[in-house]
């Protein structure tokens, strides 16, 4: 896909929210309505004549350049200035046409003309676009054969990424010395996108095989028949994959360029075609061939049994070499295929649109940075309800309220840290903890110590040895610690913190590892999830092991810790590690008796697309003329709708998203 940068522009007029479906407009005075020429420029070569009759437009008022005396012609200029031949600006900014039009989007433009001459003139205009220091690009200028009656004119632009403002330039030159008088009236467009239609007839001349004997079909390859009925509907072609390699090439056996069907480098497009089997079991695909042994063959999904007409779509790339290939059908191995209606087409693009919404920023101070807040709001200012979800910390302050409601609070929630397990640290001897032995070494029966020497524990007296060592024998040795917790002790969801301080006295040898597990149990002590892990400490030095964020599942009701060592089955593996400091820790919420107070302003809340893994940095401006600046951080997209809202501090503001891969 090529990099691409999208902007999407929109304007807020406090108290407004805009949303009108996009239609026709005229630019400022497009009409000539308002006498003088106002929001109208003009300039011409000598001898030419500009005006604005109050009459005779389409309807009412026009305007017209009488190039009759004069030399290389004459221009109109609007771009939002006021005034009769306001000074000259920088264009009409994009979200003030019309119900605002998008840069990168391709629009229709449009002029009412006619030749109060003989007819026949040349005569149009022409669209100039400018970011905030100069022109970016232009339309050129796109002339008609006018006539002695007013008639509409229509154009296609593309407004050019960059761009923030356009100005509108009705013209008559070039024609000639003395050429043209001619008269222009509403002038504007529609601000509704121009999405990117199919390619022209599916792009492939007759590839719905209506023509008999496959016209503009063609190959050395195999025996294409061409039946003229029973495709979808009548004509079609069948190929047979049962024998020698098949293919049939679209126009007529040919290589075309991809800049000819109107693809670029990096733009995707669809090869579509209906398929049915004949006979055989594989659906037929498509197959690119290009210079240079340029190959592409792909084969779609067999829908149902493929005894039907189905349609097939499959999507491509356009490399950046070939410039060009011939476009195939072919038959799947061992099958008779049917093909019909072949077309390359432009995937549809939603179109890159954004929302304002006017509501309440609410805001509080969160006076301790590792509490829960939960904004509320109230229509009576009695009864509360949630705001939004619970909000972790102090990184945000403030929320958006697209309803606005009558009063709001926000509850504060002390985070206080509860340990489950007992006896952590090896200290009170409570039994809390039970030790396994699998296997025994080499004669010694224990594998699991009970060490009292505050020399060798972290902290205290106790601390706990595992010695795992398989002697001259092949049988896996294992020592384990464990400790169950009792039932409802964690509940579904809980989020715990597990961590062990280790320090390990004898590397692991061989197949040894050290490890650890927590099992959540169910009310019938069923094992419904686990999280297991190895770690493997600097040998004589204390180290914390930290597995944070885990996550309770559904119908949890008890859980198992476990640290351990175990050997692989090999003779020789050992290891020896020493255990202290245990803790599965949680979270526990504490309601504070007093709500904060909330504070409201006025508010908008900008929502927009996004795609997976692009970037969108949103951007504000206050009147389109100053540069658009950064408004808050960058975002990475989801593929979801995303938003971002700010405080209202004056009647009018301007936003933009820029969107980049």
């Amino acid at each position: 896909m090529k990099a691409k940068t999208r902007l999407m522009v929109l304007a807020l007029v406090a108290g407004l929210i805009p949303g009108a479906q996009a239609a026709p407009y005229l630019v400022p005075n497009g009409d000539f309505s308002t006498p003088a020429g106002e929001n109208w420029r003009d300039d011409g070569a000598p001898g030419t004549v500009i005006s604005y009759p109050a009459s005779g437009g389409n309807t009412g008022g026009h305007g017209k350049i009488d190039n009759t005396a004069g030399t290389w012609g004459g221009v109109l200029v609007n771009e939002g200035g006021v005034g009769p031949n306001p000074a000259s600006g920088a264009g009409i900014p994009l979200g003030s046409i019309g119900n605002g039009l998008n840069a990168g989007e391709t629009y229709n433009f449009s002029i009412d003309l006619i030749d109060f001459g003989p007819g026949g003139t040349m005569a149009g205009m022409k669209i100039e676009a400018f970011d905030e220091v100069e022109i970016v690009g232009d339309s050129g200028d796109v002339n008609f054969a006018t006539t002695t009656s007013w008639d509409t004119y229509t154009f296609e632009y593309t407004i050019p990424a960059t761009a923030t403002r356009l100005k509108f330039v009705p013209v008559v030159a070039g024609q000639g010395d003395g050429v043209g008088n001619i008269g222009y009236d509403n002038v504007g467009g529609d601000d509704t996108p121009i999405t990117t239609p199919p390619l022209p007839a599916g792009g492939i001349p007759n590839g719905d095989f209506e023509i008999p004997a496959g016209a503009n079909w063609g190959t050395t390859q195999g025996t294409p028949t061409f039946p003229t009925m029973d495709g979808n509907p009548d004509g079609n072609t069948e190929l047979d994959g049962t024998g020698p390699f098949t293919v049939l090439y679209a126009f007529d056996n040919a290589e075309v360029t991809f800049d000819s069907l109107g693809l670029s480098p990096g733009d995707n497009y669809i090869f579509q075609v209906d398929m049915k089997i004949i006979s055989g079991s594989n659906i037929g695909g498509i197959r690119l061939e290009g210079p240079s042994g340029y190959v592409v063959e792909s084969y779609p999904t067999l829908i149902g049994t493929g005894a039907t007409w189905e349609t097939y779509q499959i999507e491509l790339t356009v490399p950046a070499m070939p410039a060009q290939a011939k476009f195939g059908l072919r038959p799947g191995g061992g099958s008779v295929v049917a093909f019909d209606n072949a077309g390359i087409f432009v995937p549809a693009v939603e179109p890159f649109v954004a929302e304002i919404k006017t509501g309440n920023v609410v805001s509080w101070t969160p006076p301790v940075p590792t509490d829960n807040y939960q904004p509320q709001q109230s229509e009576d200012g009695i009864n509360f309800t949630d705001l939004g979800p619970l909000i972790v910390g102090d990184s945000v302050s403030s929320t958006f309220d697209a309803e606005p409601s009558m009063d709001y609070q926000v509850l504060q929630y002390e985070q206080t840290s509860t340990e489950l397990l007992g006896d952590p640290g090896f200290e009170l001897g409570d039994f809390s903890w039970v030790y396994f032995i699998a296997a025994n070494m080499d004669g010694n029966p224990e594998t699991v110590f009970e060490i009292n020497d505050s020399g060798l524990a972290r902290s205290g007296d106790w601390c706990i040895r595992m010695l795992v060592d398989t002697g001259v024998t092949t049988t896996p040795s294992t020592a384990l610690i464990q400790q169950s917790l009792g039932a409802g002790t964690v509940m579904p969801g809980d989020t715990l913190d597990l961590s062990f301080w280790a320090n390990v006295e004898v590397a692991p040898v061989g197949g040894t590892i050290f490890n650890y597990s927590v099992k959540w149990r169910d009310i019938n002590d069923i094992v419904i999830g686990q999280v297991d892990g190895n770690f493997n400490t600097p040998v004589g030095v204390w180290t914390e092991v930290v597995v944070p964020g885990l996550v309770a599942p559904a119908n949890t009701d008890k859980a198992i810790v476990e640290i351990g060592a175990v050997t692989g089955a090999s003779a020789g593996d050992t290891g020896q590690v020493l255990i202290d400091d245990t803790s599965l820790s949680g979270l526990d919420s504490t309601l504070l008796p007093t709500p904060l107070t909330a504070t409201v302003a006025d508010g908008v809340q900008i929502c927009f697309p996004t795609d997976d893994g692009s970037s969108y940095q949103p951007k504000t401006s206050p009147n389109l003329t100053d540069p658009f600046i950064n408004f808050g951080p960058s975002i990475t997209g989801d593929g979801s709708v995303m938003s971002v809202f700010d405080t209202i501090t004056m009647d009018r503001n301007f936003y933009l998203i820029e969107e980049t891969p």
